[in-house]
């Protein structure tokens, strides 16, 4: 209780949303207030509208970590001030676990595919995608790419997916140590600065594992293909215009020129086809 009074007092101002309220969390996306800017992607929106991927991870900070910093500011009589500047970090890296996935084609916008053949209809557009130079469509876990495309899609028909687990157990140690300091190389106050310094580190590299598979032909709007081993066949869809002028025999023998095979396939099964 002690710290937290203490962390409100020295920092009066939190970016958080309270519980239970109605007022929602502005997220600043630029201006000296932003926060990781990088990764507001809403400006972008929707660059590949066709694909899902969503990432997600946990940090686990040691606090063991020890931090040395110092200036020394000192006259030189006739050149000028010596501004020594130096510090030293030691301790061990944090343990943090990622996952993350991609996958595509996804419909979640609910575009409908004559949006798509319009689009691929219009001049404007096909030069545009033309000229239009590949991009990375996402990055998962270990620095994963699993596939780059021009905007706004990749081939719709193709789907692709992709998984990925990075653990760092947090193992590994490191010393990093600077100092930077000015050499006088003039009497009237000329100078160069001379910076000097250096890191060490050492452990196991993270444990990691991605997948990736893509495979074709797919349809995000869920296509149905004939099959005709397994599927019945639709006898209304090519059925006479003046239904009533034909009988259950005419009907028969009319479809039997078109589907003579499939239909005695499936009587010899047992399967009665109800031409009424």
């Amino acid at each position: 209780m002690f710290l937290y009074f203490l962390l409100l007092g020295i920092f009066p101002e939190f970016s958080a949303q309270k519980v239970g309220g109605n007022e929602p969390l502005i997220v600043p996306t630029g201006g000296p207030r932003a926060i990781f800017p990088n990764l507001i992607t809403s400006d972008n929106f929707p660059l590949f509208p066709f694909t899902d991927q969503f990432n997600t991870g946990f940090e686990l900070n040691p606090a063991n970590k020890v931090a040395l910093s110092g200036d020394m500011n000192f006259p030189v009589p006739g050149w000028g001030n010596v501004d020594l500047d130096g510090n030293l970090y030691s301790g061990n890296i944090n343990t943090d676990f990622k996952i993350g996935y991609q996958f595509r084609p996804t419909n979640h916008l609910h575009i409908k595919p004559e949006t798509l053949a319009l689009l691929g209809q219009n001049p404007a557009f096909r030069e545009a995608r033309r000229k239009a130079q590949e991009v990375v469509v996402g990055r998962i876990p270990y620095g994963y790419e699993p596939i780059k495309c021009k905007p706004p899609y990749c081939n719709p028909f193709v789907h692709s997916g992709a998984v990925a687990v990075e653990f760092e157990p947090g193992d590994d140690s490191f010393f990093i140590g600077g100092l930077d300091f000015p050499l006088p190389i003039g009497e009237m106050g000329q100078g160069v600065r001379f910076p000097l310094s250096g890191a060490v580190e050492q452990g196991t590299s993270p444990f990691a594992y991605a997948h990736g598979d893509a495979y074709n032909p797919v349809s995000m709007w869920d296509m149905e293909k004939m099959e005709d081993d397994t599927k019945p066949i639709n006898m209304k869809r090519r059925a006479p215009t003046k239904k009533s002028a034909y009988t259950a025999e005419e009907k028969k023998a009319f479809y039997h020129k078109f589907f003579g095979r499939e239909m005695d396939d499936l009587e010899k099964k047992g399967n009665k086809i109800d031409f009424s």
